[in-house]
């Protein structure tokens, strides 16, 4: 319960932090830029540049990942000329940044502020949950101060990239594995392995995949949840 109390105030910390260094360090990527923002600028305004990985002859990547993006941008914009002025301050260096020389306020470069801050704001909750998890309350507030105090996890963390969204979803994984909430993990695994376009992390899974199947003893219920959830989600993505 101490260790309840404690959370409850370092989340909000731990939470603006995450956020105040979301537009605050660089894009270090240009996959970052021209795989995923340029795609999605595509799907909001019919305009952007279009990498050999999405033409057609490839197909390497499915803009099905930009999609949960994509309705969230579209909630942003219809909110953006409503949020007061100190609202920008918080999310980039200076207010003037996303206003013109002529004094125009650039609603783009707003959306991209407050998408990279949303995903840094994601990233935080899954952290503080991953630490939660953790049942020794020593090992659970240094892992939170490592990660925290991280440089990989402040730049990932703002990173519309599939390997930022594979950590996000490995801790989340984890989470429920701790909690032997086993459904969970399954969803959140096989969201990892099929829905963001990156099957190499699908390794991270597996030594957790294998431990989860020993516990449920292979159970005939909970296989056929895992086949069916598998089966959903990849025709989600498909479609």
């Amino acid at each position: 319960s101490d260790l309840s109390a404690t959370w409850k105030y370092l989340m909000p910390l731990y939470l603006g932090w995450r956020i105040w260094w979301a537009n605050r360090m660089p894009i270090m990527d240009c996959d970052e830029v021209y795989n995923y923002w340029e795609p999605l600028h595509f799907l909001l305004f019919g305009t952007g540049f279009q990498t050999w990985e999405y033409a057609n002859e490839f197909a390497l990547r499915t803009y099905a990942y930009l999609m949960p993006l994509l309705g969230l941008s579209q909630v942003y914009q219809a909110l953006i000329p409503y949020l007061p002025a100190w609202t920008w301050p918080l999310l980039t260096t200076t207010q003037a940044t996303i206003v013109s020389p002529g004094g125009f306020f650039s609603p783009k470069l707003a959306l991209f502020l407050l998408l990279r801050a949303t995903l840094a704001a994601v990233m935080a909750c899954a952290e503080v949950s991953f630490c939660q998890a953790i049942e020794d309350p020593l090992i659970s507030l240094t892992t939170a101060g490592l990660l925290l105090g991280s440089a990989g996890m402040s730049h990932a963390a703002g990173a519309l990239l599939p390997s930022s969204t594979l950590t996000l979803l490995w801790l989340l994984s984890a989470t429920a594995f701790l909690q032997r909430r086993h459904v969970w993990f399954a969803i959140w695994a096989i969201l990892a392995t099929l829905a963001i376009g990156w099957p190499f992390g699908v390794l991270m899974f597996v030594p957790l995949g294998v431990t989860v199947l020993i516990r449920e003893r292979l159970r005939p219920f909970f296989v056929l949840t895992i086949v069916i959830l598998a089966v959903v989600i990849q025709c989600g993505v498909m479609y």
